[in-house]
């Protein structure tokens, strides 16, 4: 299965590099977010790289991500979706699972609503700070 996300679904930020890079990863991290800087940033390039349009990932990773968005009824941004299935198929850091990808995915999209809702269901996995 392919998820396809074409360019008007798709809102990307483009921002000059250096201290502004820097401080949307100062208020990830503030607002939760565990990926290291380099990771943080692979992401962010991912969405912004011209090949985003036409990605494939593999259908468990895709009904995974649905499967917790229909749970916590709520609907997944092609955005999220990308980020979920992104940061699920490359060499996760080994304190990431799944629950975890997909909230970092909702963080990296800047939805706290539905970063909130899904974290709150899971205190055992992350600490309120």
């Amino acid at each position: 299965m392919t998820v396809v996300i074409t360019e008007q679904e798709l809102v990307i930020e483009h921002k000059p590099l250096g201290i502004a890079e820097s401080t949307e990863f100062s208020r990830y991290r503030g607002a939760g977010g565990k990926l290291p800087e380099e990771v943080y940033n692979e992401a962010q390039g991912a969405l912004q790289d011209n090949y985003v349009t036409r990605r494939e990932f593999h259908e468990p990773t895709i009904l995974q991500a649905q499967n917790f968005a229909t749970k916590f009824r709520f609907t997944l941004t092609p955005k999220q979706t990308f980020l979920y299935c992104y940061l699920s198929e490359r060499e996760k850091p080994p304190f990431l699972g799944d629950v975890k990808v997909f909230a970092e995915a909702l963080l990296l999209t800047k939805d706290s609503e539905k970063y909130s809702k899904f974290t709150s269901a899971f205190p055992n996995i992350f600490e309120k700070q």
